[in-house]
């Protein structure tokens, strides 16, 4: 299946992002079946601290981690899962999926050589550890709280309750963010708003830092 990032929707506040936890606190749920892990939810505002200071290659890892590919999805990655042309990631895999990408990501990707900037075409391949540390460096510098539980899983875990807190239906996260089971998925009901769920279709995929994601 191809989960697209679609056109600008509701504002941050009007998503209920002005009642969510100031810069350097957390919204942990449990995540059942990842050992009590529970990742740190970023506000908008941190992820925008990271944004800004981040260099190009960086802002690639963001990117994806920001539409839903994990950090070890985003390692292996070389130009020809990139089709641009197309706006599309192909993610590898027992279940491989298709990822669609917003036109700002598109333009940041094409404006970028090698692609992605760690691919092992551009020299040595970065290792998911270096990529990891990246973000942690990122995260110290901006002086976000914490900076230790500024991680790539922070920062997808901040993208799927993002989707969640717009309702979200829960079944049909795995079209983004691929296989998880479903301990996990209904972990995150706690951040469901009342009603009924939406589709994907019916929300705004692309997270508000990504709209400005194309180079000046």
């Amino acid at each position: 299946a191809t989960a697209g990032l679609g056109a600008p929707g509701p504002s941050a506040s009007a998503l209920g992002n002005d009642q969510r936890p100031a810069i350097g606190e957390a919204t942990r749920p449990t995540l059942p079946g990842a050992e009590g892990v529970r990742p740190r939810e970023l506000i908008v505002a941190e992820v925008e601290a990271l944004w800004s200071l981040a260099d190009p290659m960086s802002r690639e890892l963001i990117a994806l981690l920001l539409s839903g590919l994990t950090l070890e999805e985003c390692v292996p990655l070389g130009p020809e899962q990139f089709a641009l042309a197309d706006g599309l990631v192909r993610i590898d895999g027992e279940q491989g999926r298709e990822i669609s990408l917003a036109g700002p990501v598109r333009d940041l990707f094409a404006s970028c050589r090698p692609l992605p900037m760690w691919s092992s075409s551009g020299g040595s391949r970065l290792s998911a550890d270096e990529l990891a540390a990246r973000i942690g460096l990122l995260a110290h510098d901006a002086g976000l709280a914490q900076p230790e539980e500024v991680t790539p899983e922070a920062l997808r875990h901040t993208y799927v309750a993002y989707l969640v807190r717009q309702g979200a239906r829960l079944t049909e996260l795995e079209r983004v963010i691929g296989p998880t089971v479903p301990s996990r998925l209904a972990a995150y009901r706690g951040l469901a708003p009342a009603g009924a769920a939406k589709s994907l279709a019916d929300l705004d995929l692309l997270y508000p830092v990504l709209r400005a994601a194309a180079p000046a």
